[in-house]
Protein backbone atom coordinates (compact mmCIF):
# COMPACT_ATOMS: atom_id res chain seq x y z
CA UNK A 1 0.00 0.00 0.00
CA UNK A 2 2.97 2.37 -0.56
CA UNK A 3 5.88 3.69 1.48
CA UNK A 4 5.63 5.02 5.04
CA UNK A 5 5.30 8.76 5.38
CA UNK A 6 6.38 10.89 8.28
CA UNK A 7 3.47 12.33 10.21
CA UNK A 8 3.55 15.09 12.79
CA UNK A 9 3.68 14.34 16.52
CA UNK A 10 1.68 16.25 19.04
CA UNK A 11 1.12 16.08 22.85
CA UNK A 12 -0.64 17.78 25.89
CA UNK A 13 -3.73 16.96 27.97
CA UNK A 14 -7.41 17.93 27.82
CA UNK A 15 -10.65 16.03 28.23
CA UNK A 16 -13.84 15.36 26.35
CA UNK A 17 -16.78 17.63 27.20
CA UNK A 18 -20.41 16.61 27.53
CA UNK A 19 -22.03 18.88 30.08
CA UNK A 20 -22.10 21.94 27.81
CA UNK A 21 -24.08 20.13 25.16
CA UNK A 22 -26.45 19.02 27.89
CA UNK A 23 -26.92 22.48 29.39
CA UNK A 24 -26.85 24.64 26.27
CA UNK A 25 -28.36 22.24 23.75
CA UNK A 26 -30.71 20.23 25.94
CA UNK A 27 -31.08 21.71 29.43
CA UNK A 28 -32.79 24.93 28.38
CA UNK A 29 -36.46 24.20 28.07
CA UNK A 30 -40.07 25.21 28.00
CA UNK A 31 -43.00 23.68 29.82
CA UNK A 32 -45.76 25.71 28.19
CA UNK A 33 -48.63 23.67 29.46
CA UNK A 34 -51.27 25.36 31.56
CA UNK A 35 -52.70 24.14 34.81
CA UNK A 36 -55.95 23.07 33.18
CA UNK A 37 -54.10 21.02 30.60
CA UNK A 38 -51.88 19.47 33.25
CA UNK A 39 -54.84 18.50 35.42
CA UNK A 40 -56.71 17.08 32.44
CA UNK A 41 -53.85 14.90 31.27
CA UNK A 42 -52.08 13.90 34.47
CA UNK A 43 -52.92 10.46 35.89
CA UNK A 44 -52.12 9.73 39.54
CA UNK A 45 -48.89 7.76 39.37
CA UNK A 46 -49.85 5.37 42.14
CA UNK A 47 -52.68 3.99 39.98
CA UNK A 48 -50.39 3.10 37.09
CA UNK A 49 -48.00 0.24 36.63
CA UNK A 50 -44.93 2.45 36.66
CA UNK A 51 -46.30 4.61 39.45
CA UNK A 52 -47.01 1.56 41.57
CA UNK A 53 -43.50 0.24 41.01
CA UNK A 54 -41.97 3.57 41.98
CA UNK A 55 -44.24 3.97 44.97
CA UNK A 56 -43.36 0.47 46.15
CA UNK A 57 -39.67 1.20 45.86
CA UNK A 58 -40.03 4.52 47.63
CA UNK A 59 -41.76 2.95 50.65
CA UNK A 60 -38.99 0.44 51.29
CA UNK A 61 -37.16 0.87 54.60
CA UNK A 62 -35.41 4.24 54.27
CA UNK A 63 -31.68 4.12 53.67
CA UNK A 64 -29.61 5.93 56.25
CA UNK A 65 -27.72 8.79 54.68
CA UNK A 66 -24.10 9.49 55.50
CA UNK A 67 -24.15 13.18 54.69
CA UNK A 68 -26.44 15.72 56.29
CA UNK A 69 -27.02 19.33 55.26
CA UNK A 70 -23.75 21.17 54.87
CA UNK A 71 -25.25 24.62 54.41
CA UNK A 72 -27.92 26.51 56.34
CA UNK A 73 -31.42 25.29 55.52
CA UNK A 74 -33.60 27.40 53.26
CA UNK A 75 -37.34 27.76 52.96
CA UNK A 76 -38.55 25.01 50.61
CA UNK A 77 -39.88 26.24 47.29
CA UNK A 78 -43.65 26.34 46.93
CA UNK A 79 -44.24 24.26 43.83
CA UNK A 80 -47.08 24.51 41.38
CA UNK A 81 -48.78 21.23 40.36
CA UNK A 82 -46.69 18.93 38.12
CA UNK A 83 -46.79 20.02 34.49
CA UNK A 84 -47.59 23.65 35.22
CA UNK A 85 -45.49 26.72 34.43
CA UNK A 86 -43.75 28.30 36.17
CA UNK A 87 -42.56 25.55 38.47
CA UNK A 88 -42.68 27.75 41.57
CA UNK A 89 -44.86 30.54 42.89
CA UNK A 90 -41.85 32.85 43.14
CA UNK A 91 -38.34 33.00 41.69
CA UNK A 92 -36.29 30.39 43.55
CA UNK A 93 -32.61 29.49 43.35
CA UNK A 94 -31.49 25.95 42.56
CA UNK A 95 -27.80 25.05 42.83
CA UNK A 96 -26.82 22.68 40.01
CA UNK A 97 -23.48 20.92 39.47
CA UNK A 98 -22.34 20.72 35.85
CA UNK A 99 -19.22 19.64 34.03
CA UNK A 100 -17.44 22.72 32.72
CA UNK A 101 -17.22 23.12 28.96
CA UNK A 102 -14.49 25.11 27.20
CA UNK A 103 -17.04 25.88 24.48
CA UNK A 104 -19.34 27.84 26.80
CA UNK A 105 -18.21 31.40 27.49
CA UNK A 106 -20.84 32.09 30.14
CA UNK A 107 -23.64 30.19 31.81
CA UNK A 108 -25.10 33.33 33.41
CA UNK A 109 -28.60 34.67 33.01
CA UNK A 110 -28.60 37.42 30.39
CA UNK A 111 -25.34 36.20 28.86
CA UNK A 112 -26.38 32.67 27.93
CA UNK A 113 -29.52 32.57 25.79
CA UNK A 114 -30.59 29.12 26.96
CA UNK A 115 -30.06 29.85 30.63
CA UNK A 116 -32.10 33.02 30.23
CA UNK A 117 -34.89 31.25 28.35
CA UNK A 118 -35.06 28.44 30.87
CA UNK A 119 -35.24 30.73 33.90
CA UNK A 120 -37.96 32.86 32.34
CA UNK A 121 -40.03 29.77 31.56
CA UNK A 122 -39.60 27.87 34.81
CA UNK A 123 -39.18 30.56 37.43
CA UNK A 124 -36.05 28.80 38.67
CA UNK A 125 -32.78 30.70 38.93
CA UNK A 126 -29.95 28.24 38.41
CA UNK A 127 -26.77 28.81 40.38
CA UNK A 128 -24.23 26.72 38.53
CA UNK A 129 -21.39 24.93 40.31
CA UNK A 130 -18.80 23.97 37.71
CA UNK A 131 -16.48 21.00 38.02
CA UNK A 132 -13.35 20.99 35.85
CA UNK A 133 -13.65 19.32 32.48
CA UNK A 134 -10.61 17.11 33.05
CA UNK A 135 -11.28 14.02 35.20
CA UNK A 136 -14.65 15.38 36.28
CA UNK A 137 -15.92 11.98 37.48
CA UNK A 138 -12.92 11.54 39.76
CA UNK A 139 -13.35 15.09 41.04
CA UNK A 140 -17.05 14.46 41.66
CA UNK A 141 -16.31 11.25 43.57
CA UNK A 142 -13.81 13.04 45.80
CA UNK A 143 -16.19 15.92 46.49
CA UNK A 144 -19.09 13.62 47.32
CA UNK A 145 -17.03 11.25 49.45
CA UNK A 146 -15.57 14.13 51.45
CA UNK A 147 -19.02 15.47 52.31
CA UNK A 148 -18.42 18.65 50.31
CA UNK A 149 -21.40 20.81 49.46
CA UNK A 150 -22.41 19.90 45.93
CA UNK A 151 -25.54 21.93 45.65
CA UNK A 152 -29.10 20.75 45.22
CA UNK A 153 -28.69 18.71 42.04
CA UNK A 154 -25.89 16.90 40.21
CA UNK A 155 -26.70 17.07 36.52
CA UNK A 156 -24.15 15.30 34.37
CA UNK A 157 -23.95 11.99 32.60
CA UNK A 158 -22.19 9.07 34.21
CA UNK A 159 -22.23 5.30 34.25
CA UNK A 160 -25.14 3.87 36.22
CA UNK A 161 -22.83 1.76 38.38
CA UNK A 162 -21.14 4.91 39.67
CA UNK A 163 -24.46 6.62 40.31
CA UNK A 164 -25.77 3.55 42.14
CA UNK A 165 -22.66 3.49 44.30
CA UNK A 166 -23.37 7.03 45.47
CA UNK A 167 -26.85 5.84 46.41
CA UNK A 168 -25.66 2.73 48.25
CA UNK A 169 -23.42 4.92 50.38
CA UNK A 170 -26.22 7.31 51.23
CA UNK A 171 -24.56 10.19 49.41
CA UNK A 172 -27.48 10.61 47.00
CA UNK A 173 -31.13 10.01 47.80
CA UNK A 174 -33.60 7.55 46.20
CA UNK A 175 -35.89 9.28 43.70
CA UNK A 176 -38.92 6.98 43.52
CA UNK A 177 -41.15 8.94 45.88
CA UNK A 178 -40.14 12.27 44.35
CA UNK A 179 -41.02 11.00 40.87
CA UNK A 180 -44.45 9.97 42.12
CA UNK A 181 -45.08 13.33 43.82
CA UNK A 182 -43.44 15.82 41.47
CA UNK A 183 -43.00 14.03 38.15
CA UNK A 184 -45.09 14.73 35.07
CA UNK A 185 -43.01 14.32 31.92
CA UNK A 186 -40.77 11.69 33.46
CA UNK A 187 -43.78 9.67 34.61
CA UNK A 188 -45.17 9.80 31.08
CA UNK A 189 -41.85 8.66 29.70
CA UNK A 190 -41.60 5.77 32.13
CA UNK A 191 -45.15 4.70 31.29
CA UNK A 192 -44.24 4.59 27.60
CA UNK A 193 -41.01 2.71 28.23
CA UNK A 194 -41.49 0.24 31.11
CA UNK A 195 -38.09 -1.34 30.52
CA UNK A 196 -36.50 1.97 31.43
CA UNK A 197 -37.49 1.53 35.08
CA UNK A 198 -35.67 -1.80 35.27
CA UNK A 199 -32.68 -0.29 33.48
CA UNK A 200 -32.47 2.50 36.05
CA UNK A 201 -33.24 0.48 39.17
CA UNK A 202 -30.27 -0.32 41.41
CA UNK A 203 -29.74 -3.74 42.97
CA UNK A 204 -31.38 -2.60 46.20
CA UNK A 205 -34.57 -1.65 44.36
CA UNK A 206 -34.12 2.12 44.43
CA UNK A 207 -33.75 4.62 41.58
CA UNK A 208 -30.90 7.01 42.33
CA UNK A 209 -30.74 8.85 39.01
CA UNK A 210 -33.09 10.07 36.32
CA UNK A 211 -32.38 9.19 32.69
CA UNK A 212 -30.92 11.63 30.22
CA UNK A 213 -33.64 13.71 28.55
CA UNK A 214 -34.63 12.18 25.24
CA UNK A 215 -37.33 12.59 22.61
CA UNK A 216 -39.79 9.72 22.43
CA UNK A 217 -38.88 7.35 19.60
CA UNK A 218 -35.27 8.55 19.41
CA UNK A 219 -32.01 7.20 20.76
CA UNK A 220 -29.38 9.08 22.68
CA UNK A 221 -26.44 9.94 20.39
CA UNK A 222 -24.10 8.07 22.72
CA UNK A 223 -26.00 4.83 22.15
CA UNK A 224 -24.04 4.41 18.92
CA UNK A 225 -20.87 6.20 19.93
CA UNK A 226 -18.38 4.12 17.90
CA UNK A 227 -18.05 6.63 15.09
CA UNK A 228 -15.57 7.64 12.44
CA UNK A 229 -15.75 11.14 10.98
CA UNK A 230 -14.56 11.79 7.42
CA UNK A 231 -13.52 15.08 5.81
CA UNK A 232 -16.26 15.99 3.34
CA UNK A 233 -13.97 18.12 1.17
CA UNK A 234 -11.41 15.34 0.83
CA UNK A 235 -14.20 12.89 0.04
CA UNK A 236 -15.57 15.14 -2.71
CA UNK A 237 -12.11 15.54 -4.23
CA UNK A 238 -11.60 11.78 -4.04
CA UNK A 239 -14.61 11.38 -6.30
CA UNK A 240 -15.45 7.76 -5.48
CA UNK A 241 -18.12 8.33 -2.87
CA UNK A 242 -18.36 7.38 0.80
CA UNK A 243 -16.36 4.25 1.72
CA UNK A 244 -18.68 1.31 2.38
CA UNK A 245 -16.11 -1.46 2.92
CA UNK A 246 -12.74 -1.78 4.63
CA UNK A 247 -11.15 -2.02 1.17
CA UNK A 248 -12.81 1.26 0.19
CA UNK A 249 -11.45 2.93 3.31
CA UNK A 250 -7.93 1.71 2.57
CA UNK A 251 -8.16 3.01 -1.00
CA UNK A 252 -9.36 6.41 0.21
CA UNK A 253 -6.57 6.70 2.79
CA UNK A 254 -3.99 5.81 0.14
CA UNK A 255 -5.35 8.59 -2.05
CA UNK A 256 -5.15 11.06 0.84
CA UNK A 257 -1.53 10.13 1.43
CA UNK A 258 -0.44 10.49 -2.19
CA UNK A 259 -2.72 13.02 -3.89
CA UNK A 260 -2.25 16.30 -1.96
CA UNK A 261 -5.85 16.07 -0.79
CA UNK A 262 -6.03 19.64 0.53
CA UNK A 263 -4.55 21.08 -2.66
CA UNK A 264 -1.96 23.30 -0.99
CA UNK A 265 0.93 22.01 -3.04
CA UNK A 266 2.42 19.98 -0.19
CA UNK A 267 1.73 16.31 -0.71
CA UNK A 268 3.06 15.22 2.68
CA UNK A 269 1.12 17.39 5.14
CA UNK A 270 -2.09 15.34 5.23
CA UNK A 271 -2.91 12.73 7.89
CA UNK A 272 -5.07 9.79 6.96
CA UNK A 273 -6.63 8.72 10.25
CA UNK A 274 -6.22 9.89 13.82
CA UNK A 275 -7.84 9.37 17.20
CA UNK A 276 -6.71 8.38 20.69
CA UNK A 277 -6.17 5.26 22.75
CA UNK A 278 -6.95 7.13 25.97
CA UNK A 279 -10.13 6.10 27.78
CA UNK A 280 -10.88 9.76 28.49
CA UNK A 281 -11.49 10.34 24.77
CA UNK A 282 -14.78 8.58 24.05
CA UNK A 283 -14.71 5.89 21.36
CA UNK A 284 -11.52 7.24 19.79
CA UNK A 285 -9.54 3.99 19.79
CA UNK A 286 -8.78 2.59 16.31
CA UNK A 287 -10.59 -0.63 17.18
CA UNK A 288 -13.81 1.09 18.30
CA UNK A 289 -15.32 1.83 14.91
CA UNK A 290 -13.31 -0.40 12.62
CA UNK A 291 -13.46 -3.70 14.47
CA UNK A 292 -17.20 -4.03 13.96
CA UNK A 293 -16.43 -4.68 10.31
CA UNK A 294 -14.71 -7.88 11.43
CA UNK A 295 -16.58 -8.98 14.57
CA UNK A 296 -19.33 -7.53 16.74
CA UNK A 297 -18.11 -5.92 19.96
CA UNK A 298 -19.14 -3.41 22.59
CA UNK A 299 -16.91 -0.78 24.18
CA UNK A 300 -15.22 -3.47 26.30
CA UNK A 301 -14.72 -6.00 23.52
CA UNK A 302 -17.68 -8.26 24.28
CA UNK A 303 -21.00 -9.08 22.64
CA UNK A 304 -24.00 -11.29 23.32
CA UNK A 305 -25.10 -14.03 20.94
CA UNK A 306 -27.69 -16.71 21.71
CA UNK A 307 -27.87 -15.43 25.30
CA UNK A 308 -24.16 -16.07 25.80
CA UNK A 309 -21.61 -13.33 26.52
CA UNK A 310 -18.74 -13.75 24.09
CA UNK A 311 -15.28 -12.19 23.94
CA UNK A 312 -14.48 -10.53 20.62
CA UNK A 313 -10.73 -10.37 21.27
CA UNK A 314 -10.27 -14.14 20.94
CA UNK A 315 -12.14 -14.41 17.64
CA UNK A 316 -10.40 -14.82 14.31
CA UNK A 317 -12.19 -11.73 13.00
CA UNK A 318 -10.56 -9.60 15.69
CA UNK A 319 -7.12 -10.85 14.65
CA UNK A 320 -7.92 -9.98 11.05
CA UNK A 321 -8.96 -6.51 12.15
CA UNK A 322 -5.67 -6.00 13.99
CA UNK A 323 -3.77 -7.12 10.90
CA UNK A 324 -5.72 -4.61 8.83
CA UNK A 325 -4.85 -1.80 11.26
CA UNK A 326 -1.22 -2.85 11.29
CA UNK A 327 -1.17 -2.59 7.51
CA UNK A 328 -2.56 0.93 7.61
CA UNK A 329 0.00 2.05 10.16
CA UNK A 330 2.87 0.37 8.31
CA UNK A 331 1.90 2.13 5.10
CA UNK A 332 1.78 5.55 6.71
CA UNK A 333 -1.98 5.94 6.56
CA UNK A 334 -2.51 6.56 10.28
CA UNK A 335 -1.25 9.18 12.71
CA UNK A 336 1.90 7.81 14.33
CA UNK A 337 0.94 9.66 17.52
CA UNK A 338 -2.44 7.94 17.64
CA UNK A 339 -1.74 6.12 20.91
CA UNK A 340 -0.42 9.21 22.72
CA UNK A 341 -3.08 11.69 21.58
CA UNK A 342 -5.60 13.31 23.87
CA UNK A 343 -8.44 15.64 22.91
CA UNK A 344 -6.21 18.69 22.78
CA UNK A 345 -3.73 16.95 20.51
CA UNK A 346 -6.53 15.90 18.17
CA UNK A 347 -7.86 19.46 18.09
CA UNK A 348 -4.50 20.91 17.17
CA UNK A 349 -3.76 18.32 14.50
CA UNK A 350 -7.20 18.60 12.91
CA UNK A 351 -6.99 22.41 13.07
CA UNK A 352 -3.90 22.64 10.89
CA UNK A 353 -4.33 24.25 7.47
CA UNK A 354 -7.66 25.68 8.54
CA UNK A 355 -9.08 22.24 9.23
CA UNK A 356 -7.91 20.66 5.97
CA UNK A 357 -5.30 18.21 7.23
CA UNK A 358 -6.90 15.07 8.68
CA UNK A 359 -9.05 12.82 6.52
CA UNK A 360 -10.62 10.61 9.22
CA UNK A 361 -11.07 10.89 12.98
CA UNK A 362 -12.33 8.23 15.38
CA UNK A 363 -14.48 9.86 18.08
CA UNK A 364 -17.96 9.70 19.53
CA UNK A 365 -18.57 13.42 19.19
CA UNK A 366 -17.68 16.18 16.77
CA UNK A 367 -16.38 18.32 19.63
CA UNK A 368 -13.60 15.75 19.99
CA UNK A 369 -12.70 16.33 16.35
CA UNK A 370 -12.54 20.09 16.83
CA UNK A 371 -13.88 22.84 19.07
CA UNK A 372 -14.22 25.07 16.01
CA UNK A 373 -17.74 24.88 14.59
CA UNK A 374 -16.54 25.75 11.09
CA UNK A 375 -14.09 22.85 11.17
CA UNK A 376 -16.73 20.54 12.61
CA UNK A 377 -18.91 21.35 9.61
CA UNK A 378 -16.25 19.90 7.32
CA UNK A 379 -16.82 16.39 8.71
CA UNK A 380 -19.60 13.84 8.40
CA UNK A 381 -20.05 10.43 9.96
CA UNK A 382 -19.03 7.23 8.15
CA UNK A 383 -21.70 4.48 8.03
CA UNK A 384 -20.73 1.02 9.38
CA UNK A 385 -18.21 -0.61 7.07
CA UNK A 386 -18.55 -4.06 5.55
CA UNK A 387 -15.61 -6.33 6.29
CA UNK A 388 -13.86 -8.93 4.12
CA UNK A 389 -16.42 -11.62 4.98
CA UNK A 390 -19.30 -9.44 3.80
CA UNK A 391 -20.66 -8.66 7.26
CA UNK A 392 -21.16 -5.30 8.92
CA UNK A 393 -22.00 -4.73 12.57
CA UNK A 394 -23.00 -1.55 14.39
CA UNK A 395 -22.58 -1.01 18.11
CA UNK A 396 -25.79 0.11 19.81
CA UNK A 397 -26.23 0.47 23.56
CA UNK A 398 -29.76 1.63 24.30
CA UNK A 399 -28.86 2.24 27.94
CA UNK A 400 -25.63 4.14 27.35
CA UNK A 401 -25.10 7.02 29.77
CA UNK A 402 -28.64 6.67 31.08
CA UNK A 403 -28.05 8.47 34.32
CA UNK A 404 -27.97 12.24 34.19
CA UNK A 405 -29.53 13.67 37.34
CA UNK A 406 -28.94 12.83 41.01
CA UNK A 407 -30.02 14.64 44.17
CA UNK A 408 -27.37 14.71 46.92
CA UNK A 409 -28.46 14.01 50.49
CA UNK A 410 -27.29 17.52 51.38
CA UNK A 411 -29.68 19.18 48.89
CA UNK A 412 -31.60 22.11 50.35
CA UNK A 413 -34.27 21.92 47.64
CA UNK A 414 -34.83 18.24 46.75
CA UNK A 415 -38.45 18.76 45.66
CA UNK A 416 -37.52 21.65 43.38
CA UNK A 417 -34.58 19.65 42.02
CA UNK A 418 -36.94 16.87 40.96
CA UNK A 419 -39.45 19.29 39.44
CA UNK A 420 -36.68 21.03 37.49
CA UNK A 421 -35.26 17.74 36.20
CA UNK A 422 -38.75 16.70 35.21
CA UNK A 423 -39.12 19.96 33.29
CA UNK A 424 -36.10 19.07 31.18
CA UNK A 425 -37.91 15.96 29.91
CA UNK A 426 -40.47 18.13 28.08
CA UNK A 427 -40.19 17.56 24.29
CA UNK A 428 -40.28 21.32 23.79
CA UNK A 429 -37.08 21.57 25.81
CA UNK A 430 -35.38 18.95 23.68
CA UNK A 431 -36.42 20.70 20.48
CA UNK A 432 -34.91 23.89 21.82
Amino acid sequence: MGNPRRLTRIGLWSALILAAVFLVGVVAGSLARGLADARAKATPAATTTIGTALATASTTTPRETTHGPLTPPVTPAILNPPGMLPLTTRLTTLRVVLQQSPQVVSYEYGANAFTTWLQDRTGVQVEIILLPDADFESKLSIELSSASDLGDLIFMRMERARADNFGYRGICIPLGESIVRYGYHIRERLENDPLLVDALRARDGYLYALPSPRMRGTMDPDSSGMRMWIHRGFLDAFGCGMPTTTDDLGTFLLWVRDADANGNGEADDEVGWTGSEKASVAFARPTDFLMNAFTPQDRNGYFVREDVVRCAMIREGYREGLQYLNGLMTDGLMDTDYLANDTDAIHRLVGRNGGDTVACVSAAHLNTVSADLEIQAKYEVVPPLTGPDGQAFAYVDSFSCLTAGMIPASSRQPALAMAWMDALQDPEVLLR
